[in-house]
Protein backbone atom coordinates (compact mmCIF):
# COMPACT_ATOMS: atom_id res chain seq x y z
CA UNK A 1 0.00 0.00 0.00
CA UNK A 2 2.71 2.46 0.79
CA UNK A 3 4.66 1.99 -2.71
CA UNK A 4 1.15 2.36 -4.49
CA UNK A 5 0.24 6.09 -2.30
CA UNK A 6 3.96 6.89 -2.99
CA UNK A 7 3.82 6.56 -6.27
CA UNK A 8 7.24 3.67 -6.09
CA UNK A 9 4.86 1.55 -8.31
CA UNK A 10 4.32 3.67 -10.94
CA UNK A 11 2.00 1.02 -13.23
CA UNK A 12 -0.52 0.31 -9.94
CA UNK A 13 -0.37 3.76 -8.93
CA UNK A 14 -1.22 4.91 -12.31
CA UNK A 15 -3.81 2.45 -12.68
CA UNK A 16 -5.60 2.81 -8.77
CA UNK A 17 -5.46 7.04 -10.20
CA UNK A 18 -7.00 6.22 -13.60
CA UNK A 19 -9.90 3.80 -12.32
CA UNK A 20 -10.92 5.93 -9.80
CA UNK A 21 -10.99 9.26 -12.06
CA UNK A 22 -13.11 6.87 -14.70
CA UNK A 23 -15.81 5.91 -11.81
CA UNK A 24 -16.03 9.04 -10.12
CA UNK A 25 -16.52 10.80 -13.28
CA UNK A 26 -19.45 8.17 -14.41
CA UNK A 27 -20.83 8.02 -10.80
CA UNK A 28 -21.25 12.03 -11.53
CA UNK A 29 -23.43 11.07 -15.12
CA UNK A 30 -25.26 8.43 -13.89
CA UNK A 31 -27.58 7.36 -11.40
CA UNK A 32 -25.98 4.48 -8.85
CA UNK A 33 -28.89 1.84 -10.02
CA UNK A 34 -28.38 2.56 -13.97
CA UNK A 35 -23.81 2.24 -12.82
CA UNK A 36 -24.81 -1.15 -11.45
CA UNK A 37 -27.05 -2.58 -13.56
CA UNK A 38 -24.52 -1.41 -16.32
CA UNK A 39 -21.88 -3.25 -14.20
CA UNK A 40 -23.60 -6.37 -13.57
CA UNK A 41 -24.23 -6.26 -17.06
CA UNK A 42 -20.97 -6.30 -18.37
CA UNK A 43 -19.44 -8.95 -15.50
CA UNK A 44 -21.81 -11.59 -17.73
CA UNK A 45 -20.86 -10.20 -21.56
CA UNK A 46 -17.53 -9.57 -21.21
CA UNK A 47 -16.54 -13.05 -20.86
CA UNK A 48 -18.77 -14.66 -23.30
CA UNK A 49 -17.57 -12.09 -26.12
CA UNK A 50 -13.72 -12.77 -24.75
CA UNK A 51 -14.10 -16.35 -25.55
CA UNK A 52 -15.81 -15.89 -28.72
CA UNK A 53 -13.17 -13.87 -29.76
CA UNK A 54 -9.82 -14.52 -27.86
CA UNK A 55 -7.30 -14.24 -30.43
CA UNK A 56 -8.25 -10.74 -32.12
CA UNK A 57 -8.75 -8.99 -27.95
CA UNK A 58 -5.75 -10.67 -27.04
CA UNK A 59 -3.83 -8.89 -29.95
CA UNK A 60 -5.26 -5.31 -29.16
CA UNK A 61 -4.41 -5.66 -25.89
CA UNK A 62 -1.02 -6.12 -26.56
CA UNK A 63 -0.94 -3.26 -28.79
CA UNK A 64 -2.48 -1.27 -26.15
CA UNK A 65 -0.16 -2.38 -23.21
CA UNK A 66 3.10 -2.05 -25.95
CA UNK A 67 1.32 1.70 -26.20
CA UNK A 68 1.32 2.33 -22.23
CA UNK A 69 4.43 1.27 -21.14
CA UNK A 70 5.99 2.95 -23.78
CA UNK A 71 4.40 6.47 -22.16
CA UNK A 72 4.68 5.02 -18.46
CA UNK A 73 8.62 4.65 -19.62
CA UNK A 74 8.99 8.55 -21.07
CA UNK A 75 6.73 9.32 -17.78
CA UNK A 76 8.89 7.65 -15.17
CA UNK A 77 12.34 9.19 -16.96
CA UNK A 78 10.33 12.70 -16.37
CA UNK A 79 9.49 12.33 -12.74
CA UNK A 80 13.34 10.69 -11.97
CA UNK A 81 15.05 13.82 -13.51
CA UNK A 82 12.82 16.23 -11.94
CA UNK A 83 13.66 14.52 -8.48
CA UNK A 84 17.08 14.51 -9.66
CA UNK A 85 17.13 18.35 -9.82
CA UNK A 86 15.83 19.31 -7.00
CA UNK A 87 18.50 17.12 -4.92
Amino acid sequence: MHQLVTWRDYRRSGLVTLVSFVVALLGNLVSDAAFLTFFLLLAFTVPAVYEKKKDLIDQWISAATAQVEKYMGKIKTKVEEATKKKE
